[in-house]
């Protein structure tokens, strides 16, 4: 049985493993199977385990560039950089107000593409701390945003010190919060409103 080269037909991936399905198209065969001999395809399964952490990369301030083009309303810019920050401020000025020089400024790549940026520091011992966390929003809708979540917590807890992670979130962003209370997340007390504390415990 002779076969044309291997193609890629789709992907697929959860929080552990990454699924690829390969399809081969048979140029011509000798078989008895019927589902063979009707199809005249056939199909691999490839399963490999997940290193969230690789997806991870400090990102340079030309990727920020495109970054900071994802964000293309006041509401878009809020939502990324929270109410701190102006929504007009130019990109130089945001690079240097979320202190990307000094903290974890890190790109998010999925398919050698970078999807996604954010920041994951040690706001005070013990702890790390999500900040500025965006998706493309041409890749939204894929499951990535929780991926990127989940990268960032193994980011965090590779350092044996660290008992929690905090972010915080706008209280109108009720996607943003819905995800992160499906991963454990817990809404913490707090006198701003214009901010929604969270905490995930070890």
């Amino acid at each position: 049985m002779d076969f044309l080269p291997v193609s890629l037909l789709s992907s697929a991936f959860n929080s552990r493993f990454i699924v690829y399905i390969y399809v081969i198209r048979r140029l011509r065969y000798e078989s008895d199977n019927p589902l063979i001999g009707l199809t005249g395809l056939s199909f691999i399964v490839l399963i490999k385990p997940l290193n969230r952490i690789k997806m991870l990369k400090t990102i340079s301030p030309q990727q920020f560039q495109k970054v900071f083009s994802w964000a293309q309303t006041a509401r878009d810019r809020l939502f990324w950089l929270g109410p701190n920050v102006h929504t007009d401020s130019p990109i130089n000025d945001v690079w240097a107000r979320l202190k990307c020089d000094e903290r974890p400024s890190l790109g998010f790549w999925y398919d050698n593409k970078l999807v996604g940026f954010a920041q994951c520091y040690e706001k005070y011992e013990g702890a790390r701390h999500i900040a500025c966390l965006i998706v493309n929003p041409q890749e939204r809708g894929k499951g990535l945003g929780r991926l990127f979540v989940q990268a960032l917590l193994d980011y965090a807890w590779q350092h044996p010190d660290v008992e929690h992670v905090t972010l915080n979130v706008l209280p109108e962003n009720h996607r943003a919060l819905n995800l992160y209370r499906s991963l454990g997340f817990v809404e913490q007390t707090n006198s701003d409103p214009q901010m929604v504390p969270m905490r995930l415990m070890r």
